[in-house]
């Protein structure tokens, strides 16, 4: 979905204030028969490592993955969204496509398809021992890119929303291997800690 900015914030939670916001991009990163396992993805994770904010990858369909996020809201209901997790390796990283299925804000399930358009994130991801870190594509930085040259990609601009990439799966990986350590085009981050089991649970 095309989803607002602040929306877009309150789901991928990132803590740098300098960054304006995931890019959206119309096709996926990816090819159905270049999906790649990582199973060091799985489980509950967690933004401050207390549990506050988890984020939850489990096994989906096929080499996919569901990551359901919950994010605690200030009157005590739960904000959450379930996406569709593609991974695959581009330029010696691995990266993530994600999509959005469903979305809840302040307890109230959030249903718009019909004015939304689905859309895809796409990014770096690492698993290194306890921790993950997700590194998003950044608007801020694309736009400027775009500007002065130095990317070459396919868009359009649409109004509040900013920018939606138009270009082609195969465009898409041209782009994510040449930039691929690049830390200020995937400066939209996220790092977690693996959630660890409650004192006498199985």
């Amino acid at each position: 979905m095309m989803l607002p900015k602040t929306l877009l914030t309150l789901v991928l939670l990132a803590p740098i204030a300098s960054c304006e916001a995931p890019i959206g991009v119309l096709h996926s990163l990816l090819h159905e028969d270049e999906a790649v396992a990582e199973p060091a993805v799985l489980g509950e994770w967690s933004q401050t490592g207390d549990g506050t904010s988890t984020f939850r990858f489990e096994k989906a369909e096929g080499r996919g993955y569901k990551l359901t996020m919950v994010d605690p809201q200030d009157n005590g209901s739960n904000g959450s969204a379930v996406f569709d997790v593609q991974l695959v390796k581009l330029g010696g990283y691995l990266f993530m496509d994600a999509q959005l299925e469903q979305m809840t804000v302040k307890g109230e399930s959030v249903d718009a398809d019909v004015f939304w358009f689905p859309v895809h994130l796409f990014g770096r991801i690492e698993v290194v021992n306890d921790k993950l870190e997700m590194r998003l594509l950044e608007e801020g930085w694309l736009k400027r890119a775009l500007e002065d040259g130095r990317v070459n990609l396919r868009y359009e601009k649409v109004g509040q929303y900013g920018i939606l990439v138009t270009a082609t799966t195969d465009e898409l990986q041209e782009f994510a291997r040449k930039f691929a350590a690049d830390e200020e085009a995937f400066s939209y981050e996220t790092t977690l800690a693996r959630r660890k089991p409650a004192a006498g649970s199985r």
